[in-house]
């Protein structure tokens, strides 16, 4: 996700170039659609990546980008080769141009980098999902039969973070959010999620008092950015989902703890990131070895408790979300008095 405007970058300086994107195929749903890629790839794991590139190397291929970590090391299978990529102090001998390894930046900037190497300078920063017609009129259908009725203020939330549960905030804590915002603000609050976030789902409706709408595990991810694109405002934890909320211009409450909001918070303006300030927080660095998962999720949890994550209160939630929704109220009502303005003089 955070390399999709360095393939937009790619694309408008290399117009007439087939770009080729080896992803894993967790990730493809992300990419489908975006019409800067014109093959997309998907490796299934660890395993499937050596045949995978062994294919690739039999192909014409002028440049290998890498815009990962693990991208930019799988470059080294490809020599003779123009190349860039990541981590230029480790990798830098690969490279036929340096990129500064600039670690404390956002992972969209750095990717920029590599790809400015090349002279593909972007036109911005935003990101980019997809989503058809067809999958916004399921998306539709599905709220519908469920009773949302888009008439008052649709919030989604998503709960999860699959592969690195530190980074979940505690689903006592969003149930008493999802009632907050009925409460206060008369909201229709959707959780969203893929279907290992079905259990999370359930259990923030099982503690609401209010009733929410669980879509986690009933759409596809393209489906679930539908729900996104359409809510007045997302509420979610260092994953997929609040990154596609940042590209559909949805305003974010993202919630970080462990990882560094430095490194991965949410790109749109219409965002603000909570946390709970604790001196030990983050704790992930990002490009490190990859033995920290290993830590992260096993030593150093006999002594953590996710403090970082369970101190943020349903306070500060609730807060950073009526300040972002009024911020959102004001910016449309800018919006709607300049196109007032155009025609009045026109």
């Amino acid at each position: 996700m955070f390399g999709t405007p360095a393939l937009r970058a790619l694309r408008q300086r290399f117009r007439d170039a087939h770009i080729s994107v080896l992803t894993w195929q967790s990730s493809c749903e992300v990419l489908k659609g975006n019409p800067n890629i014109d093959c997309l790839i998907p490796c299934v794991g660890t395993l499937d990546m050596a045949r995978t590139v062994s294919k690739l190397k039999s192909a014409d291929i002028d440049l290998v980008v890498g815009l990962s970590h693990v991208g930019s090391w799988l470059s080294a299978a490809f020599p003779g080769v123009f190349k860039v990529g990541f981590n230029s102090t480790r990798l830098g001998w690969l490279y036929a141009e340096q990129v500064p390894d600039s670690r404390t930046i956002h992972a969209i900037d750095y990717c920029l980098q590599v790809v400015r190497s090349v002279g593909a300078v972007a036109d911005s920063r935003r990101l980019e999902f997809y989503i058809s017609d067809k999958d916004r009129d399921v998306a539709a259908n599905w709220a519908s039969a469920e009773g949302v009725t888009w008439r008052r203020t649709v919030v989604t939330i998503h709960p999860g973070g699959k592969n690195f549960t530190a980074k979940r905030w505690r689903t006592s804590g969003f149930a008493a959010v999802a009632d907050r915002l009925v409460k206060e603000l008369g909201a229709e609050v959707i959780i969203v999620g893929g279907p290992d976030d079905v259990p999370l789902a359930q259990s923030i409706a099982d503690q609401a008092r209010s009733r929410v709408f669980i879509a986690a595990g009933r759409l596809s991810l393209k489906q679930t950015g539908a729900l996104i694109e359409r809510s007045a405002l997302f509420i979610g934890n260092d994953s997929a989902p609040q990154h596609i909320a940042s590209a559909l211009d949805t305003p974010v409450v993202a919630l970080f703890g462990p990882t560094d909001p430095d490194n991965f918070g949410p790109s749109s303006s219409l965002s603000t990131v909570v946390t709970a300030g604790l001196p030990c927080s983050p704790c992930f660095h990002w490009m490190a070895s990859p033995l920290q998962y290993l830590y992260l999720s096993s030593v150093k949890r006999l002594e953590c408790r996710h403090e970082c994550m369970s101190e943020i209160s349903p306070d500060q939630v609730m807060s950073a979300a009526h300040q972002l929704l009024d911020r959102a109220r004001q910016r449309s009502a800018a919006r709607t008095e300049r196109k007032l303005t155009v025609v009045r003089r026109e």
